[in-house]
């Protein structure tokens, strides 16, 4: 009988375990496809107004609509980083940054959005 109850005990244990792990998944997978649906909302701004036929500052939107999708690639990258950290295989590699130009691109991004 003891040994059922801490049988007993450790299944509960782990079952809560589980379900705290599914919780925390399902809140990143909610805050990810937010965070994925902003830079895809303005490529697809940006391709719909390129298919108008006089668009003077159609460079200036090329240029939006690459850097929607560039920071797309990099936010999918991150969300599979997150399968590897769970499995216990990111490896960690640290870069010097330019802040002016990560900024100057969320600005190129969220622009289109603002008018």
């Amino acid at each position: 009988a003891k040994i059922q109850g801490k049988r007993n005990e450790l299944l509960k244990s782990l079952n809560v375990d589980v379900v705290e792990e599914s919780k925390q998944k399902e809140r990143f997978f909610a805050c990810a496809s937010h965070e994925l649906r902003n830079p895809l909302n303005s490529l697809l701004l940006s391709i719909d107004l390129l298919a108008l036929e006089n668009i003077p500052n159609k460079r200036e939107i090329l240029a939006s609509a690459k850097s929607c999708g560039e920071v797309l690639l990099n936010l999918i990258g991150n969300v599979l980083d997150v399968s590897k950290i769970s499995e216990g295989k990111l490896e960690l590699c640290f870069q010097d940054t330019n802040i002016r130009e990560v900024i100057r691109r969320l600005v190129a991004i969220l622009k289109p959005n603002a008018n």
